[in-house]
């Protein structure tokens, strides 16, 4: 049984939001991936768009975003924005040939509905990704929670089970296409860091002896009809 999560993600996201877009950039490596990912899908939805981070320019993008404050950090110019919630999203069923819903099932209320709704309102494909249970995510993950419940200022999200997702992706009539995972060591190291270089020769070191795909954090999921 999934636990309950105390807060949702416009309320975290109003509270700790402001100048997210200057601190957030993209990583071209994430990027690059998640635009493969879409294959021929022209017309897609950005689901917990955020300030934009992600969103191919070459197609016709739908913005789907709970936060005013993270409404209010998007550039000019960028996809049009609908203000809504994961859990009841403002579009038709198969209205979008693909969604895409970054860095949203880990703070999501009930993220298993967020999952049904970007099945429902995907025609195809439907890209998610989330910090995994076996992971060193984990002990981030609790440390944040503790800290939230303390009343501290702080973005607490969700570990997650490969096989609990999956197994949402089938209740909803898709198969799981591609999985990949990014670090074994937590982000938080990497930034502390300060190194691409360095990153990357580190996690190819522990890619090499089975540890990414052991513990490999956060995971990005593909999944198809």
């Amino acid at each position: 049984m999934d636990e309950a999560f105390p807060r949702s993600h416009p309320d975290i996201y109003d509270q700790i939001g402001r100048g997210y877009a200057g601190n957030r950039v993209p990583d071209p490596r994430i990027a690059a991936r998640i635009w493969q990912a879409l294959g021929d899908a022209r017309r897609i939805c950005n689901i917990g768009a955020g300030a934009g981070s992600y969103e191919p320019a070459d197609r016709e993008v739908i913005a789907v975003e709970p936060s005013a404050v993270m409404l209010a950090q998007r550039p000019q110019g960028s996809a049009s924005a609908i203000q809504g919630a994961a859990e009841a999203l403002p579009l038709a069923d198969r209205s979008v040939d693909a969604a895409i819903s970054l860095r949203v099932l880990m703070h999501a209320t009930d993220w298993r509905r967020c999952l049904a709704e970007l099945c429902r309102v995907a025609r195809w494909r439907v890209i998610v990704d989330f910090p995994a249970r076996a992971s060193f995510a984990a002990l981030e993950s609790g440390g944040r929670r503790a800290a939230a419940a303390l009343g501290r200022r702080t973005e607490p999200y969700r570990v997650m089970a490969e096989a609990d997702v999956r197994a949402a992706f089938a209740a909803n009539g898709y198969r799981v296409v591609d999985v990949r995972r990014q670090f074994v060591l937590p982000i938080a190291f990497h930034k502390i860091l300060s190194s691409a270089p360095a990153t990357s020769r580190i996690e190819r070191g522990l890619a090499a002896i089975g540890l990414l795909r052991l513990l490999g954090s956060p995971v990005t999921m593909v999944a198809e009809r």
